[in-house]
């Protein structure tokens, strides 16, 4: 079966950093296509995807039809990389690791991106009322589901590491590395702060940004903001 070409869409500094590390962990040819800003989303995707959301992985070839795949969703878009390049083991080695990593995925999408995250830094979208003082409850509610949701991503953690499931990285590596960088970046938490509360996810961070294929992302993405 031939290989599709590979198209992902991403928004520098969102959660598309994630299938964008993969991308490239895992040496697979692929087309970025950048939206510089969220304004422009439902007009970059309003042929792609009506999510009008990041990330999005398109396929064109590769499969008995030679149609298009796109993909949406982090944890989607991390089984069709998987599938792309299996000698890579992003969802491990074992039958145990497998179920692990789609656990971990499913976990920081949901409780702590949709329902922590996405409330912190857009508290407007998950309330009615519009006062500032309706605004602030929503972040401070956040704010605490989140401290709960990074307690739980600790403890969880390989305790010896240096993976978040142990000897070997996995996709959970990549996963978690952008929330432990959000904090700061927002001004809730430190870095010194973050490595201090969390020590074994900052143990995974400081691996995952020693990785080449890292840096040549966050160089990538840097370079493309406006």
């Amino acid at each position: 079966m031939a290989t599709p070409a590979v198209t992902l869409y991403l928004l520098p500094g969102a959660s598309s950093l994630f299938p964008h590390i993969l991308l490239r962990y895992c040496h697979i040819p692929f087309t970025p296509h950048v939206i510089h800003h969220p304004s422009n989303l439902a007009t970059d995707l309003a042929d792609i995807s009506a999510k009008h959301q990041v990330p999005v992985l398109v396929l064109d070839g590769g499969n008995d039809n030679n149609t298009r795949t796109v993909v949406t969703e982090n944890p989607a878009i991390a089984h069709a990389i998987n599938q792309l390049a299996p000698q890579c083991h992003l969802f491990g080695r074992t039958r145990t690791d497998f179920l692990k990593v789609c656990e971990w995925l499913n976990f920081i999408s949901g409780p702590l991106h949709a329902q922590a995250w996405g409330p912190y830094i857009r508290p407007e979208r998950f309330t009615t009322a519009t006062t500032p003082e309706a605004l602030t409850g929503v972040k401070a509610a956040a704010e605490q589901r989140l401290h709960e949701r990074f307690a739980m991503l600790e403890k969880g953690l390989h305790a010896d590491g240096p993976w978040a499931l142990g000897e070997h990285f996995t996709a959970v590596d990549a996963y978690v590395f952008p929330f432990f960088r959000l904090p700061t970046a927002r001004g809730m938490m430190g870095r010194g702060d973050m490595e201090g509360c969390y020590p074994r996810w900052g143990r995974v961070v400081r691996g995952v940004e020693g990785m080449e294929a890292v840096r040549e992302t966050l160089a990538f993405e840097e370079a493309s903001k406006q």
